[in-house]
């Protein structure tokens, strides 16, 4: 895909944006940067699940910018992986659904990052060269900032991404990261749904693999000299029809404009009188295949 630049935007991008919460938060967490240690002693005192998380965690969870819970999951990113960002999972995966042929490989693993402050829907996917590639699941263009430069990702386009690379979805920056600022692996679940489609996509997989084997398992049966009316011994009368119903309506059509012909022939008869045989002349006699 080939896109023109366009003019540079400043990036004014902040990688420790918290977002606000209107739930009260003890003062020994309240800090503009992630408490890590109030989050370990959380979860070993309590379990964090969707289920149920104490107000703490809740609020601190939700102080983690998007750009690093993305990070986090490209720390694990591989063929076969989908990440879908947006407000609504449904809205997304119907988005994606829209677009699956952009994806050239089966999905085995799926995961969900909902964010109500992105704007749009945008996809994830790791291509069969190793790449991160981002998939614009909007209906408007999403400005891609690499280097300095501004290039246009239109609807419905995918462009692989790099470290630094910035995204800006209706004016909101993402930062593409290849790790987080600090190790959010032990509280991926709480800002992600992850869905795993591993054991469907191989029993996929092996129905088209042995499909496409197959054919090479099939005899076919080729002449090596094109069979000819002149190779059909007898059956002059049944080769004249042919040749007044079939072959002569399709070499000169303009002569039986507005003629009534025959839509066709049953060959019937026990077993090799010639069926077959006369078929694969008359398909070959008229152009055909057979």
């Amino acid at each position: 895909m080939r896109i023109n630049p366009i003019s540079a935007k400043t990036n004014h991008y902040q990688s420790n944006v918290l977002l606000k919460t209107k739930k009260e938060v003890p003062d020994e967490v309240k800090s503009n940067e992630i408490n890590l240690n109030h989050l370990n002693s959380t979860y070993n005192q309590t379990q964090i699940n969707f289920r149920g998380t104490t107000e703490v965690s809740r609020a601190l969870v939700k102080q983690i910018p998007l750009e690093d819970k993305l990070a986090s999951i490209f720390q694990n990113f591989k063929l076969g992986d989908m990440i879908l960002i947006g407000k609504n999972l449904h809205e997304c995966a119907k988005k994606m659904y829209e677009n699956a042929g952009l994806i050239k490989n089966a999905i085995k693993r799926g995961f969900f990052i909902p964010d109500e402050n992105l704007g749009g829907c945008l996809g994830f996917i790791k291509n069969s060269m190793g790449d991160t590639e981002v998939i614009n699941l909007n209906d408007f263009e999403v400005p891609l900032i690499t280097d300095n430069k501004t290039y246009p990702l239109k609807a419905k386009e995918s462009f692989y991404v790099v470290r630094d690379d910035i995204l800006s979805v209706n004016g909101n920056l993402l930062k593409i990261k290849e790790e987080p600022k600090s190790d959010l692996s032990m509280f991926r679940k709480n800002f992600t749904r992850a869905f795993d489609f591993e054991s469907e996509a191989n029993k996929n997989i092996e129905k088209i693999n042995k499909k496409t084997i197959s054919q090479l398992m099939q005899k076919k049966h080729k002449s090596s000299t094109p069979v000819t009316f002149a190779q059909v011994g007898g059956l002059h009368e049944l080769k004249d029809s042919l040749k007044k119903d079939i072959i002569y309506p399709i070499r000169y059509p303009y002569a039986y404009e507005g003629m009534e012909l025959n839509h066709g022939f049953i060959l019937y008869g026990p077993p090799g009188t010639g069926k077959t045989h006369i078929a694969r002349a008359l398909a070959n006699e008229a152009g055909a295949n057979f």
